[in-house]
């Protein structure tokens, strides 16, 4: 094999391996629930959730839950998402609420033609999501 086509393939074999770096980033998600406490759809005093679902825990459980801050409203909480890096997790905030049942958001990221999912690129760093309004879309 010449000197170039080793070169060549040991570049190949490095990209490939690039890509399957796997990660474990600490993620913190951010939600401002004003909108749903205000309309009585959210009621932590009568037992009700948050949690955020997505590709990263099979879109199920209640495991991944948010607590409130000081700040009146938002909700937070940091947890380790597995992956690889530069891959898309896909997430929403769902309320599970003791009257109402599980609400989810409806299409908190109409740019994304996937049920309007939010999005977030693993990078194999720590990442504090921007705080956000729980989207309840136009019929709530």
């Amino acid at each position: 094999m010449t000197t170039m086509k080793k070169i060549a393939f040991l570049s190949i074999v490095l990209c490939c391996l690039a890509s399957c770096v796997s990660t474990q980033d600490l993620v913190t998600f951010q939600v401002d629930m004003s909108i749903p406490i205000q309309r009585g759809l959210f009621d932590p005093s009568s037992g009700d959730t948050l949690v955020v679902r997505g590709t990263f825990n099979g879109w199920t459980g209640n495991v991944h839950t948010l607590a409130g801050l000081d700040q009146p409203g938002i909700y937070s909480a940091t947890y380790e998402i597995k992956g690889s890096i530069g891959v898309a997790v896909q997430f929403k905030f769902v309320i599970v609420s003791q009257r109402l049942g599980e609400i989810w958001e409806w299409r908190p990221d109409p740019e994304n033609p996937d049920h309007g999912n939010r999005i977030l690129v693993l990078n194999g760093a720590p990442m504090t999501m921007p705080v956000t309004t729980f989207d309840l879309g136009t019929s709530a």
